[in-house]
């Protein structure tokens, strides 16, 4: 991933902008918190990113080869996460944008008025080799899935997607519990778990884009609908428990964000301080949040220890600390731990000596008037749900005082 977006920035904006996004990339608290975890969404932020990168490659200079490998980047992509599936209208749709807009003469495109197509024959080879692509892609996953030259069973099983999942989910945002979630849910996830000299680093980039754009306008339209369409698709359909669904658009951001150092504000002094300020910081923001950057909130939110006051799930408690906990319980010999982590997990698989109890026995305990004497350890984002519980008096997060908070998750309380 980090390579990628070095090698995708060096092409549009030269070798320091590559650096500053791979920079990005590698220092990126969201990417370093599911890079850490065995789950779908990092993988899908790398190839969605070298899918865009390759077929960019191959409409700016066309080859059997530069076709293959975004087949084959396209097919990575669908393989890595279901979600991956909205490449395929994306494709479809730049088939036919992008010989429109080379067909206005940019001046940024690299094309001659003579070796320019007429609009007809540039829009049938561009969706000719589109086909191409999605074909060679569709080949790539039925190999994956082990069935060459049978990709309908993908398909197939992106129809178990939410089988087991539970549909009745209550939505949490900033202290509320909201029934069918809040519609700018994610573009605040975004907001509170990105670093903020990020932001600030991005806005100076949009804004001077925006004043004086310069560079491709093909790269634009490459990253941003990718972009628009995660977080379009994602507020519409996705449940909102975490920023991850979004995790495909920071690679993309990340090297349209590094384009400042090839633009003409780069120039002006003030500019490059204040580029070299935002990396700094946002490097130091990740090595100050090390190692727990799952439950990263930037200073918009407070922090992480502020952090469960605006969102839960998985955009703070995965079961990444249970290894703290085992240390805990060691160094301390804690005896007869009430265990109760944000999904059932069985202790022993992580050396655990502690009891596991159920949510609704260990949450009901602690939100009582007197909590029965023993140690618990809850997952922070099962002790926030008790504020949606009327009957319950007693708020273990602004009433009691934990003995330990483990990486920000794992909260440890001893009741006498």
């Amino acid at each position: 991933l980090v390579i990628g977006a070095f090698l995708f920035a060096r092409e549009l904006y030269g070798t320091d902008a590559g650096l500053l996004a791979a920079t990005l990339c590698a220092f990126s608290p969201n990417l370093l918190a599911h890079g850490r975890l065995a789950t779908t969404d990092l993988g899908l932020a790398c190839f969605v990113l070298l899918s865009v990168y390759t077929y960019y490659r191959f409409v700016q200079a066309p080859s059997t080869d530069r076709l293959v490998l975004a087949g084959v980047a396209l097919g990575a992509a669908l393989l890595a996460k279901f979600t991956g599936v909205l490449m395929l209208p994306l494709l479809g749709l730049w088939a036919v944008v992008i010989p429109v807009v080379r067909h206005r003469s940019l001046p940024d495109d690299g094309l001659s008025d003579q070796s320019r197509l007429p609009l007809p024959r540039a829009l049938a080879g561009s969706i000719a080799a589109t086909i191409a692509i999605v074909a060679i892609g569709l080949f790539t996953v039925s190999l994956g899935y082990l069935t060459p030259g049978r990709p309908w069973v993908y398909f197939q099983d992106m129809g178990q997607v939410g089988v087991n999942v539970m549909n009745e989910y209550t939505a949490y945002f900033h202290g509320s519990f909201v029934e069918g979630g809040v519609p700018w849910y994610f573009v605040a996830a975004f907001l509170l778990k990105t670093p903020l000299a990020f932001l600030l680093l991005l806005t100076l980039r949009l804004g001077w884009d925006v004043r004086r754009p310069s560079g491709s306008m093909i790269a634009r339209i490459l990253i941003f609908t990718p972009i628009a369409v995660w977080f379009a698709i994602v507020s519409w359909r996705a449940f909102q428990i975490g920023v991850r669904y979004v995790l495909p658009a920071y690679p993309l951001l990340f090297v349209y964000a590094s384009g400042i150092v090839a633009s003409p504000a780069f120039d002006r002094r003030w500019v490059r301080a204040a580029v070299a300020g935002l990396a700094v910081w946002f490097v130091s923001s990740s090595l100050i949040a090390h190692p727990d950057y799952l439950p990263y909130f930037n200073e918009l939110a407070g922090g992480p220890d502020n952090g469960i006051e605006w969102l839960d799930d998985s955009n703070i408690d995965w079961g990444q600390d249970l290894i703290l906990l085992r240390t805990f319980i060691e160094e301390t010999d804690a005896q007869g731990v009430r265990f109760t982590p944000m999904a059932e997990y069985d202790p022993a698989l992580y050396g655990l000596d502690a009891e596991f109890v159920r949510p609704e026995v260990s949450l009901r305990d602690l939100s009582s008037a007197s909590p029965p004497p023993g140690i618990y350890a809850v997952s922070v984002h099962l002790l926030n749900r008790i504020r949606a519980n009327p009957s319950a008096v007693t708020d273990p997060l602004r009433d009691l005082t934990p003995v330990a908070v483990l990486g920000h998750t794992i909260y440890v309380y001893y009741v006498p």
